[in-house]
């Protein structure tokens, strides 16, 4: 029998996901905020949801929704979830369903610059109110009634998403020398999957590609290749930054990245 799975947002990084679960013979039902796309899924073999989270108090198609195994939270609060009620309602219905495994995805914008390497621990030492994400991915991790495990994804570029575009003309960039944190759309799916078929719960993951290129560098390079303005950087010598491990999901996933290295993405 089928596992099954729901996928609570399928935009630029969930439908594709969406569409792989299927291809590997997954039941998948996804939401969607936009009527237009409810048939762009149902075409792709994905049970479609309407469900606009914070809007709609009864979710009144939840209870069917997350009638699956698994659920992939996908919405980051800042757009989705813009309040801890928001986010309380949608984990006091995941409690009434089916689902006992939940993926959360987050970022490593959680992360302060501490001009060095930083791991997943650090956030340990960090109070709630210190970034919006963190308390959300607290209320999912002291939840009981099912495993989360918690994604940190990087910057998110491919498909559409060129980040030599990333930076309008005519407005300086901010520390140019901090190292960029980044993450192919391609290895985004590769380290979810790996998830669910390796059944890792109650971790905490940085999904980030292997190299760490400054700012300048990388989005100079992207922006000629791709035909975009050469964005206009701060005159600094230093810049504050950080560069996230990506030990830990090498380690217990097996995980390597196709898009490993960032400045060759583009030679």
């Amino acid at each position: 029998m089928a596992k099954s799975i729901s996928i609570l947002g399928c935009g630029w990084l969930g439908f594709p996901l969406a569409k792989c679960l299927v291809k590997s013979g997954w039941q998948v039902k996804g939401s969607t905020t936009e009527l237009k796309k409810m048939k762009e899924l149902k075409a792709a073999g994905i049970d479609p949801f309407m469900i606009k989270l914070g809007e709609n108090p009864s979710l009144c198609s939840a209870d069917i929704f997350l009638d699956s195994e698994y659920l992939i939270v996908n919405v980051p609060p800042s757009k989705g979830m813009k309040t801890k009620e928001d986010i309380e309602q949608l984990i006091n219905l995941i409690k009434l369903s089916t689902v006992k495994k939940v993926i959360f995805v987050s970022s490593t914008s959680v992360y302060p610059n501490v001009n060095g390497e930083i791991e997943e621990e650090y956030t340990d030492q960090l109070a709630d109110d210190t970034h919006h994400l963190i308390a959300a991915e607290r209320q999912f991790q002291k939840t009981s009634e099912f495993e989360t495990t918690i994604v940190r994804f990087g910057g998110l570029f491919g498909g559409e998403r060129h980040p030599g575009g990333f930076f309008k003309s005519a407005r300086i960039t901010k520390n140019p020398e901090s190292r960029v944190n980044l993450i192919h759309l391609d290895d985004c799916i590769t380290l979810l999957t790996k998830i669910l078929e390796r059944e890792v719960w109650g971790e905490v993951l940085n999904g980030v590609t292997d190299t760490h290129p400054t700012k300048r560098e990388f989005y100079s390079l992207s922006a000629k290749v791709a035909g975009f303005p050469v964005p206009d950087f701060e005159d600094v010598k230093q810049s504050p930054f950080k560069i996230v491990s990506n030990k830990k999901v090498k380690e217990l996933l097996g995980m390597e990245f196709e898009h490993s290295d960032l400045m060759r993405e583009f030679e």
